[in-house]
């Protein structure tokens, strides 16, 4: 498993509005050993504090050879 935290600031130009995001990434990352190389695989779950931003799922695979 894995965790990973964000915070951020912005400034929305000609609004004066600062905006602050706390965002946090839960994930599972997997690797095995195949065809002389490396798959590995992540899946990761974002989520905002902001009740207006929608969390989002990510996905990504990876094939790796030393030669």
């Amino acid at each position: 498993p894995s965790y990973s935290y964000e915070y951020s600031t912005r400034n929305r130009m000609g609004l004066s509005i600062k905006t602050v995001d706390h965002i946090h990434h839960v994930g599972i990352r997997s690797a095995i050993a195949v065809m002389g190389g490396t798959l590995n695989a992540n899946i990761t779950r974002t989520f905002y504090s902001s009740a207006s931003r929608d969390s989002y799922w990510k996905a990504t695979v990876g094939f790796s050879v030393r030669m």
